[in-house]
């Protein structure tokens, strides 16, 4: 019996149509009579990459993971010992071989003879035109060339990446990720000067840190690398300029002028923007790195991890991952469905639905095999095998055994693990040192613990009890270092540092995160102060509170706001819809009028008649009236008057300003410096310059 599937292989250069059948799970092949010319004693027919198809009467077989080449007359050619091949041109083909004490192929080109055409040397082969272009790993590193058709050297293994660009050019790229135009001949037509190449119309386009320039078609110069764009329409070029950026000084004096996007300013240097491409330029703007993501456009998503790109195509659960070398050249045979984060040298990866590793090089180092890895923390990964966790170290090893319904990672090498129907804590080396039935939760570096009536506790890594399950709640204070413990409605105050305990007044229904040294609480209905030890230090009798500001405390009866001091003397009368102490001098206020400024006796410096009022860096004090800003003296008088759209204190001494959409400097009498005039106005404080934008188009 003929147990077969159909599917049809058709013949390149000949009139036959042959067509592969199934029996016993081995595949032959007919003619277009039907008649068995293959017979049926193969794992598989065709090619291990690419179309099913027959090439000059010949087809690849394979048996068992070795594959070889069979003519349509049933004659071995080449015999199974191949671990790829496919078809290329003519009698050429691609075969592979495994690399000796790797784990990888190495590829290199036969004929129908299986004659060696060009060694297996290579790490990867393409064919084009009359040439090949061919990778090697060099220390980790891929190492483009170009070889002939006979396999002779056209171009030594010296680059990063080699790309096709037309029938006339290749376009190579140095370990320097810059871009060079080469001749099929392997001639040389422009320098490593260029950070992306490409053709546009009858022109080749090339790029130098994001500006664009045009060479003819025998790659001479027809537009140099300074503009934004260039528009190409009915044979007529037109470039489209960058916004200028002008150097200037507080006192308008110019220095330097440059075109960029935009620019932002970090200690020590620059980074300028150029059609996406960034540059950083040092403190006298010289270039120190670029960023030439040229081959970003062929992804949708790009994520960049140590010295890999990983680059997606797609969207949602449709989303692959490709692994890119550094320089944009995908050195992974397979596709990922997800990426995690690279965490102590490795990165999570996910195929054929199962995590694994893989390290900063590519390379696999942990075979996917699990439903869920986290990231490595002191060497260990928490992963999921057979739905349940375990600990696994960088070598894929069992630190411990999946034997854990949940783990959870606290600190070090600390974890929290759920196991039937307890909890415990795992200290990363396979040592249980602290278990219950309670529920455990990390809980800032400890472990807090909830009983079934819902009470808390407290446990140290180490698996000592710091507080047993007998708390309401248990609140951490980072600023004074204590744990405010709650019981049954009263309230403790637990000093970490001197392990000293306080309990508070019975009448303290709630306790606040604590400022300047003072713990906020509410007190038969009203609000007051206690300091660390639980003393009673402004009395409760408020309606509400705010947080403590400059030995200030905002206070509302009845309400309205007011303040008083630490010794609880009030400075403003509760009078006003709200209080802000930004110094101890100046207070603002806002009632039915507007916002102004009280000093600490309660005296008006600023009259309430201003939409705004924010305190600046200076002490000054920055006004808004009628959607136009000015800037007041802490005591009330007009530095700037208010005219501008936008103000912004730069350095103390002078003010950015806004007017008519254009920006400049004024000095702190309101004059101005560098007259209103710019796009934009960008201080860099290292310097204490400016940059001005000035957009041309």
């Amino acid at each position: 019996m003929c147990a077969f599937w159909a599917q049809w292989a058709e013949a390149n250069g000949t009139d036959s149509t042959f067509r592969i059948f199934t029996q016993d799970n081995l595949q032959g092949m007919t003619n277009e009579a039907g008649e068995v010319i293959i017979p049926a004693k193969y794992d598989e027919l065709g090619w291990s990459k690419g179309i099913l198809s027959v090439k000059e009467e010949f087809i690849g077989f394979r048996l068992g993971s070795k594959w070889g080449l069979i003519s349509t007359a049933n004659e071995i050619i080449v015999p199974a010992i191949y671990n790829q091949l496919y078809y290329l041109k003519e009698d050429r083909l691609i075969a592979s071989v495994k690399e000796k004490f790797y784990n990888r192929d190495l590829k290199g080109v036969i004929n129908t003879r299986n004659k060696i055409i060009v060694p297996f040397a290579f790490h990867s082969i393409e064919s084009k035109s009359d040439f090949f272009i061919a990778s090697k790993i060099k220390e980790g590193e891929f190492s483009f060339g170009m070889l002939d058709e006979k396999g002779q050297l056209l171009i030594p293994f010296y680059y990063a990446s080699i790309v096709y660009l037309n029938d006339q050019f290749v376009v190579l790229e140095n370990q320097e990720q810059k871009f060079a135009l080469f001749t099929h001949a392997g001639e040389q037509k422009t320098g490593f000067i260029y950070d992306e190449i490409s053709i546009r119309d009858s022109f080749i386009e090339v790029q130098q840190v994001g500006k664009k320039g045009l060479l003819n078609s025998n790659a001479t110069e027809y537009f140099p690398t300074i503009y934004k764009d260039i528009i190409i329409e009915n044979g007529e070029t037109t470039p489209v300029k960058f916004p200028v950026w002008t150097l200037l000084s507080a006192k308008n004096d110019k220095r330097d002028l440059f075109a960029y996007d935009s620019l932002k300013i970090f200690k020590g240097g620059y980074a300028v923007f150029a059609n996406g491409h960034r540059s950083i330029l040092d403190s006298v703007f010289n270039y120190v790195e670029t960023d030439s993501l040229h081959f970003t456009i062929h992804y949708d998503t790009i994520n960049r991890q140590g010295n890999l790109l990983f680059a997606g195509k797609g969207s949602g659960n449709n989303l692959k991952w490709s692994v890119l070398s550094r320089n944009g050249v995908k050195i992974s045979t397979d596709e990922y469905e997800d990426i995690g984060l690279l965490s102590e040298g490795l990165i999570p990866v996910k195929h054929d639905s199962y995590w694994g590793f893989i390290d900063s090089y590519g390379f696999e180092i942990i075979f996917n095999s699990y439903q869920w890895v986290s990231g490595f923390r002191n060497g260990l990964s928490v992963v999921k095998f057979h739905d349940q966790y375990g600990l696994i170290n960088q070598d894929g090893e069992w630190v411990n055994l999946p034997l854990y319904t949940t783990l959870t990672y606290v600190q070090e090498r600390s974890y929290i693990y759920t196991k039937r129907m307890s909890y415990g804590i795992l200290d990363g080396y396979n040592e249980v040192v602290y278990k219950t039935g309670n529920k455990l939760e990390p809980f800032i570096g400890r472990v807090l613990e909830t009983n079934q009536d819902g009470q808390y506790g407290l446990v140290d890594l180490d698996g000592s009890i710091i507080f047993h399950t007998d708390f309401d709640s248990i609140v951490f204070s980072p600023e004074s270092n204590h744990f405010i413990l709650e019981v049954k409605g009263k309230f403790i105050l637990h000093n970490i540092s001197t392990n000293q305990e306080y309990k508070l007044d019975p009448t303290i229904s709630q306790v606040f995160q604590p400022t300047e040294g003072l713990f906020g609480i509410k007190s038969n209905e009203k609000y007051g102060f206690i300091d660390y030890e639980g003393k009673l230090r402004i009395s409760n009798r408020y309606d509400s509170i705010l947080p403590v500001k400059n030995d200030l405390i905002p206070f509302m009866l009845r309400g309205k706001w007011g303040l008083v001091d630490r010794s609880e003397k009030i400075l403003v009368q509760p009078l006003y819809k709200w209080v802000d102490p930004v110094s101890y001098e100046n207070i603002i206020v806002l009632n039915k009028k507007g916002y102004g400024v009280l000093n600490s006796k309660g005296k008006v410096i600023i009259a309430p008649e201003y939409s705004e009022i924010t305190a600046m860096k200076r002490g000054d004090l920055k006004v808004r009236k009628e959607n136009k800003y000015g800037v007041l003296d802490h005591q009330g008088h007009v530095l700037v008057n208010t005219l501008f759209e936008e103000i912004e204190e730069i350095n103390g001494e002078y003010y950015k300003i806004r007017r008519n959409e254009k920006y400049g400097l004024i000095d702190s009498k309101g004059i101005a410096t560098i007259p209103p005039i710019y796009d934009d106005l960008i201080y860099d404080p290292e310097t204490n310059s400016y940059f001005g934008k000035t957009d041309p188009n």
